[in-house]
């Protein structure tokens, strides 16, 4: 079996002109494969196979993934969201419910739902259908003293 070896560099000095490096990083490859790939945190962008940003979102995340259909799934700003990329639509969203402080991670599940986890007073993980209602609710022990 071949072994496949891929290092993405993300370059994290200011001084670094635009010209002579890409702005959030270039890929280095010793079989030469290149892949674009989903950069979450305090930018959320797509970085191309050519090191360009394909596609920027504007904001903090927590969590995301390029879904199998090319749409992205993301956890910003306490919404779970599914936008496709070509439009900038969202086309799927669940908000963090009131009672609690923070939203975590969002996973698409196999069978088209979406596992989304909640962190606060009544911290959770939720399995939500693609119309919005909650499937499978599960609390979670807060850590306490």
């Amino acid at each position: 079996m071949a072994k496949l070896i891929a290092t993405f560099i993300i370059l994290t000095s200011l001084s670094v002109s635009a010209q002579e490096k890409p702005a959030f990083g270039e890929q280095r490859s010793e079989s030469g494969i290149r892949h674009s790939f989903l950069i979450t945190g305090n930018s959320t962008v797509i970085v191309s196979e050519n090191s360009t940003v394909e596609l920027d979102l504007k904001g903090n995340s927590r969590d995301g993934f390029v879904l199998p259909g090319g749409n992205v799934l993301v956890s910003m700003a306490n919404v779970a969201k599914e936008i496709d990329p070509k439009t900038m639509q969202v086309v799927w969203s669940y908000r963090l419910a009131t009672e609690n402080k923070e939203l975590g991670t969002c996973v698409r599940l196999e069978n088209g739902n979406t596992l989304v986890v909640e962190r606060g007073v009544k911290p959770r993980l939720l399995e939500i259908a693609p119309n919005g209602s909650v499937v499978v609710e599960v609390a979670l022990q807060p850590e306490t003293d």
